[in-house]
Formats: structure tokens, C-alpha cells, sequence
């Protein structure tokens, strides 16, 4: 959603909007790239599908677009986060069970 149409569904202008995220120190934007930080590293963790399809459910225009957003987000590329994320599952634990 754009910022107008949550304005609209919360009752606010866009600028009270605005305004108000600003005063609790975030923005629409701000906000907006959480959102998307969490659902890419949720599809990338529980998912396969392809970085391109992510890239789509997340409403980039292509996917060259998402990994750029997705390393200035997390410092690191799609592909490595989900190699390293599934390499760290794959690993045998190195405590015991209780008993």
C-alpha cells in the first residue's frame, strides 16, 4: 500500500500521517522497508522459491532491484543470506539433550 491509502483507511491526510510517524522517530518508508526485510528473509528462510519470485510478492519491478534493496537492508545478498541461514540449520547441534 501507498502511504495515501493507509492515510485514507486510518482516517488521516497523508501529512498528519506523516506527521505522526515522525514524531515516534520513523516514517512511512521507514516502516515500509521492515516490513519488506521481514517478509524476504521469511521467504528466503522457509521457502524456495527463487529470488526473482520474492523479488515480485514484494512488489520490486525486477529482481535486480530487490537485491540491491535487500543488501542496503541487511548488509548481504538474497542468496547468501539464505546459504548461510540454511548451512547454520544443517549443522549438528553442539549441545545435549536434557534428561
Amino acid at each position: 500500500p501507498t502511504s495515501e491509502q493507509v492515510a485514507e483507511k486510518t482516517g488521516l491526510s497523508s501529512r498528519t500521517l506523516s506527521r505522526r510517524l515522525k514524531t515516534h522517530g520513523t516514517s512511512f518508508q521507514c516502516i515500509m522497508n521492515e516490513v519488506k526485510t521481514q517478509r524476504a528473509t521469511h521467504y528466503l528462510l522457509t521457502t524456495k522459491m527463487s529470488i526473482e519470485d520474492i523479488a515480485t510478492q514484494l512488489g520490486f519491478s525486477d529482481s535486480a532491484n530487490f537485491r540491491s534493496a535487500f543488501v542496503r537492508w541487511t548488509g548481504t545478498l538474497p542468496s547468501h543470506y539464505r546459504r548461510i541461514s540454511n548451512e547454520k540449520n544443517d549443522q549438528p547441534s553442539t549441545t545435549r539433550p536434557t534428561i
